[in-house]
């Protein structure tokens, strides 16, 4: 198994959080539910992941959904839910 570099975009919340709207990471992990875990972990985010959404390139996935090398990867916190701006960052 090789790494990938993936593309992180923080939305809402989750950007006071991590100080930052995005980074990049290298990972082994094959699924978006591995990777949010893992983020979850380093910065303590206080949502669970049946409460947040997460897209691949712009597209609504399952948390069970699998990156590719190059993908970027948005979280979205409940706090962005009721808004639609995310779209046009």
């Amino acid at each position: 198994m090789y790494y990938k570099k993936i593309n992180i975009i923080y939305c809402s919340y989750l950007v006071n959080i991590t100080k930052q709207k995005s980074e990049q990471i290298l990972t082994k992990d094959i699924n978006v539910r591995t990777i949010y875990a893992k983020l979850s972990n380093k910065y303590m985010f206080p949502f669970f992941m049946k409460d947040m959404h997460v897209f691949i390139n712009n597209k609504i996935v399952p948390w069970d959904s699998s990156v590719s090398d190059g993908d970027t990867v948005r979280l979205i916190s409940p706090v962005l839910l009721n808004d639609i701006d995310f779209v046009r960052e």
